[in-house]
């Protein structure tokens, strides 16, 4: 029955440290700051790569790319993913 409840926290806390350790991950996450060396090399090693650059740049909107690259201390997101949205015919959940 007990495969079936799924593992019983031990007296020693092991589960509570798995579980302490998940959520210090998912902090970092939430945070921006993601440190698993992988996905950042991984990352380095794609934006190295002209095609994948080529390839994203002609997903993104020229309009968003102009607007974050502004010196504009202060963008309107919301704003800009309304207007987006309606010249693409699209919801934000699509």
């Amino acid at each position: 029955m007990e495969e079936l409840a799924g593992p019983v926290p031990s007296a020693t806390g092991e589960l509570d440290a798995e579980f302490q350790e998940d959520r210090n991950e998912l902090k970092q996450e939430e945070n921006g700051t993601y440190t698993d060396p992988d996905v950042l090399s991984y990352t380095d090693k794609l934006c190295s790569q002209e095609a994948c650059i080529t390839k994203v740049e002609a997903v993104i909107h020229p309009q968003f790319l102009a607007e974050l690259l502004s010196t504009e201390p202060h963008l309107d997101f919301l704003a800009l993913a309304e207007e987006l949205e309606q010249e693409a015919g699209l919801t934000l959940e699509e």
